[in-house]
């Protein structure tokens, strides 16, 4: 039972250390949409599901070929494509903003109360005609968006995508857990397992304690909206290249 437990936790720490990492950049987002429960909720959902495909897999279940794991590196890299694509978007509406509010000021320096009156009826007629128009509109939104605001019933958009920057990160974990989990009596496996999941909250602990130094922390606020997507990208662009998906995609497309 010891030796179980000591496997259990080199086999976390040795697959991990690059996952604290990764939820350091989670942290330093809190706010707005993201909050400390969806990272942790994300983590433990993203270990998880890594868990139950190298059970199965230990079973003799190959539900993933291996070659296909390293194709999970394009979640990071689409998700650091949205981060800096987000970041420009609120970048261009501060600024039409600004231009905005002082376009405002200059028209209330010299505003004429008849224009006003007509502008207003104009407002009011605009709003009337939106309002008659509002099924049509409705029958128009694509059924695209329709998909994705069920799915962001069931699950958290936040906790999702920390879920599955974690699978992606750890899919190459499951090339060692099966084989380990292969030589582990169904007691040693729970053991195991529970380990796992003990050290899912040590981990998300440590990841926001070293987000919250303050040198650190501070660094990571100021460059976040470029040093996030960059380390994205960066990690999916690893995982695909150290698990030879990249490989195993040209030669494909090369036949």
């Amino acid at each position: 039972m010891e030796s179980a437990i000591v496997t259990a936790f080199v086999a976390f720490v040795s697959t991990n250390i690059d996952d604290i990492f990764v939820l350091m950049l989670f942290y330093s987002q809190i706010g707005g949409q993201l909050k400390k429960c969806h990272i942790i909720a994300g983590q433990y959902l993203g270990i998880t599901i890594l868990l139950i495909v190298s059970v199965l897999g230990s079973l003799g279940l190959n539900i993933v070929p291996p070659q296909y794991t390293g194709l999970l590196g394009m979640i990071p890299i689409l998700l650091g494509i949205k981060q800096w694509s987000g970041y420009r978007q609120e970048k261009k509406a501060a600024a039409n903003s600004t231009k905005g509010s002082k376009a405002e000021v200059q028209s209330e320096t010299g505003s004429d109360p008849i224009a006003e009156h007509f502008m207003f009826d104009n407002a009011a007629n605009e709003t009337e005609h939106v309002m008659d128009d509002r099924p049509e509109i409705e029958a128009q939104v694509p059924k695209k968006t329709k998909i994705k605001a069920a799915l962001s019933k069931l699950i958290n958009p936040a906790v999702l995508n920390v879920s599955l920057v974690t699978v992606a990160n750890g899919a190459d974990n499951i090339g060692i857990y099966i084989p380990l989990f292969t030589r582990l009596s169904t007691v040693e496996l729970i053991i195991t397992i529970i380990i796992f999941l003990l050290l899912i909250a040590v981990w998300c602990f440590i990841g926001e304690q070293l987000t919250n130094f303050p040198g650190i922390k501070d660094t990571i606020q100021k460059y976040k909206n470029l040093v996030v997507p960059v380390v994205f990208i960066g990690i999916g662009i690893f995982i695909l290249v150290e698990s030879g998906a990249l490989s195993f995609l040209t030669l494909n497309l090369l036949k």
